[in-house]
């Protein structure tokens, strides 16, 4: 059993199953307001849809789709360095979500995202492929 000393990291471990278990509801693309992400005690936080849509968003100003399966999150803050931060991420399941999707994040900039600074791109996809696919992704 893995034991956590700190009351913040219980509470990010816990917010990291909470949105687990989130992901296995299905996902549905709309034009909403999104709101903002009840996430205390994270720099960001979205789930992000397979059209790029960005949902619940607490610290991401946007989200681009350069291509099939890749995403380009900005961070409201200029000052978060993407190369000293751990983002996570994880698949957002849905009836059309084949098993063996995953995410992938880069923190490093990268082309398809025009190596814009302030960005983590996120991959989705599974073994044959880049897919669209929605996903939950989270920086402690």
């Amino acid at each position: 059993m893995i034991s956590f000393k700190s009351t913040r990291s219980r509470l990010v471990a816990a917010a990291a199953a909470g949105a687990l278990l989130a992901g296995a509801g299905t996902v549905a693309a709309t034009a909403a307001d999104p709101g903002p992400a009840r996430a205390r005690y994270v720099q960001a936080s979205a789930l992000v849809v397979s059209n790029g849509t960005l949902m619940q968003a607490k610290g991401i100003a946007n989200v681009s789709k350069p291509g099939v399966g890749v995403y380009c999150i900005t961070f409201t803050d200029s000052q978060v360095d993407t190369q000293r931060i751990t983002p996570v991420a994880t698949i957002a399941t849905g009836p059309d979500t084949p098993w063996g999707t995953v995410v992938h994040l880069a923190t490093d900039p990268t082309e398809g995202c025009g190596r814009a600074g302030n960005t983590v791109t996120a991959f989705t996809g599974t073994a044959e492929g880049l897919r669209d696919n929605a996903f939950f992704i989270t920086v402690p």
